[in-house]
């Protein structure tokens, strides 16, 4: 075994804070325990001697083809154990490694290693079958082999690449001009991660975490060196078992997983697994969740109500960054807040609440969130413009723009509000999407949920809330009025969705986050209302008829059909009482169609003498009808307001 006299270690093992690569960090454990399993896969594993030679063969056939300090070097491998040695290779030779997803287009791949300018790909050839671009040379890692090189001994790499400063990895993330962009990571906000990770969720050595994100999510690098720089065990999990709650959740507790990196979505899919088949893996200690914003759905909390001794870790950060803030949910499950907040910064990270004019805002007050300190990246590979503009150096540091929106509690815990660009404004108010998910999530027969946004049939310009959802299986799928019903109980009218869609599954991104830009465009087109009651017959029932279609886009309202579960909200009401009023020259309060919603019941407040036998007056009960009453004055001030 090599002995690494270099580098210094204290009793916990080599000081993040005196290190100056994250690989480093791995090599002391090895020194430590080289016989402990470091990674493994199925029947195949490497120990953490085997995993330390392994990766120093590939650390010099890579010197040797020129990668050294501020080369990157992509990684093109699946799920495996080589991936894992493919990337301490690429950072034992000084360069940094560049994760390029197998599944992701020809032509993605393709600009990912023109961009970056990488000379060199390990892949292997069953992977990579695309031609290589110019330049490249493709490293094919070797299978991987149960047994010590026992030549291995002579092949370290010159321990001159080690620097703090130096690239660590370059991973691209989605940019607004439909190109990716790299964000360049250097190893020293990296050994601040580690540090604070193993202060504050120290595992012990031997200790089995899932090795669940793929190496193009930044959660990969935290799954790995938190484990294999403290002595634990990465389990990679398979692409097929990825992909299968339930074949996942089995996985988790034959393997005796004992920690696990999630995106939400996966969270709740493992959940729903739990509420549906009542088997708990019971050896995990610690649920790390980032990547979207948390929701403490009914099955959440059943599954941690399984678990006591487990914590879930809410983790926040941008890629940018990668971990920022933290917060820890313990204690009884069913007292978790319904929207977690993200903590508090981790070691020596600064964050910064500012208003539109760059001003900080006061506790309490939503401010558009940016981070300083050791957090930061390096900025975007080979794109100084967009870097000085997300990058912002200030009197008080340099700082990255987030585009989060954010709010602080007097106690310092930080509420995540959303991101900026995702709020929508309908009918005159700001809504964060977020809201609305954390609500309809709870619906019994609604399993997963995102909310999208459409434009106003009736015109105008404005946009209309759409409310994705995947049902539970074997449970009808609710009708959209009944899930308005169900919602308007729980929330103000101008949160809840005018239009749902049904899918089999949310669209994912490589990650594991709900992809919004790929949840299918709703088009609201004029549509069957598939009234149950009877058409329109009197005169003043087709003329109201008639603006419903107009505005609700919908074709043969029937006349018991209520208004606001056909579509309709304040704003809506407010365009057929102008309306109506104007063919009846009539003027009457817009709070009667807050009173009376349904086509039979307003012709009857608007013509009582007139008789329509075959549509009985339908209007509430004196019970509802004073409720109405009560909210209708609110209704329609705000609408008034809204519309200005």
């Amino acid at each position: 075994m090599n002995s690494r006299p270099f580098f210094q270690t204290s009793a916990a093992g080599l000081d993040p804070a005196v290190a100056t690569g994250v690989h480093r960090l791995f090599e002391a454990q090895a020194a430590r325990t080289p016989d402990v399993c470091a990674v493994t896969q199925g029947e195949h594993g490497l120990t953490y001697c085997a995993l330390d030679r392994h990766s120093d063969a590939l650390a010099r056939r890579l010197r040797a083809l020129g990668v050294g300090p501020e080369v990157p070097v992509g990684v093109c491998l699946g799920r495996s154990v080589e991936a894992i040695t493919a990337v301490l290779g690429v950072l034992k030779a000084g360069g940094a490694y560049l994760p390029l997803a197998p599944e992701y287009p020809a032509e993605r791949l393709a600009f990912m290693l023109e961009n970056s300018r990488a000379p060199v790909l390990v892949s292997d050839p069953a992977v990579w079958t695309r031609p290589l671009p110019a330049g490249v040379t493709l490293v094919s890692l070797p299978r991987f082999q149960t047994s010590d090189d026992p030549t291995a001994d002579d092949l370290l790499p010159d321990p001159g690449t080690d620097g703090a400063g130096r690239l660590a990895y370059v991973i691209y993330t989605s940019g607004s001009t439909g190109q990716p962009k790299g964000v360049a990571m250097e190893h020293g906000p990296m050994l601040n991660l580690l540090r604070w990770q193993a202060r504050t969720l120290p595992p012990a050595v031997g200790a089995r975490v899932l090795q669940f994100a793929p190496l193009s999510f930044d959660v990969s690098f935290q799954e790995i060196f938190s484990t294999l720089g403290t002595g634990g065990t990465l389990a990679v999990v398979s692409d097929e078992l990825r992909r299968d709650p339930r074949g996942l959740l089995r996985f988790l507790a034959e393997e005796d997983i004992q920690r696990v990196f999630l995106p939400p979505v996966m969270l709740y899919q493992l959940a729903e697994q739990v509420v549906n088949s009542d088997f708990v893996p019971t050896s995990l200690r610690e649920v790390i969740v980032a990547g979207e914003a948390l929701r403490i759905t009914p099955a959440v909390t059943r599954f941690f109500t399984g678990l006591p001794g487990c914590a879930l870790h809410n983790h926040y950060g941008p890629t940018e960054t990668h971990v920022a803030t933290a917060h820890v949910l313990t204690g009884p499950p069913d007292q978790w807040p319904a929207l977690p907040p993200i903590g508090q910064p981790i070691d020596n990270v600064e964050i910064r609440l500012l208003d539109d004019d760059g001003q900080p805002v006061p506790d309490g007050t939503p401010g558009a969130l940016s981070l300083g300190g050791a957090c930061l990246a390096r900025g975007y590979l080979h794109n100084p413009e967009l870097t000085a503009a997300r990058f912002v150096e200030t009197s008080e540091g340099r700082f990255y723009r987030t585009g989060d929106l954010v709010q602080r509690g007097p106690d310092g815990v930080l509420q995540f509000l959303g991101r900026a660009d995702d709020q929508v404004k309908i009918r005159g108010f700001r809504v964060e999407p977020g809201e609305i998910e954390a609500i309809l999530s709870r619906h019994p027969a609604v399993k997963e949920t995102a909310i999208g946004v459409a434009s106003d049939p009736s015109g105008g310009g404005g946009q209309e809330l759409v409310g994705y959802i995947v049902p539970r299986a074997g449970v009808p799928v609710p009708a959209a009025a009944d899930l308005r019903r169900w919602l308007l109980d729980r929330m103000p009218d101008y949160l809840v969705p005018t239009h749902f869609a049904t899918l089999t599954a949310l669209p994912l991104t490589p990650s594991g986050k709900v992809d919004r830009r790929a949840l299918p465009r709703y088009e609201a087109t004029r549509t069957e209302a598939r009234s149950a009651s009877a058409p329109p017959t009197t005169p003043l029932e087709k003329i109201i008829a008639r603006l419903w279609e107009e505005t609700l886009a919908i074709k043969n309202p029937g006349v018991r059909d209520n208004f606001f579960e056909a579509g309709g909200n304040s704003i809506h009401a407010v365009k057929v009482h102008t309306k109506l009023a104007q063919a009846l020259q009539h003027e009457f309060p817009v709070t009667a169609l807050f009173e009376y919603p349904t086509i039979a019941a307003l012709a009857r407040y608007l013509n009582p003498q007139a008789e329509s036998p075959a549509h009985p007056d339908t209007g509430h009960s004196i019970q509802e009808r004073a409720r109405r009453q009560q909210q209708a004055a609110a209704h329609a001030a705000r609408a008034r307001l809204a519309a200005r």
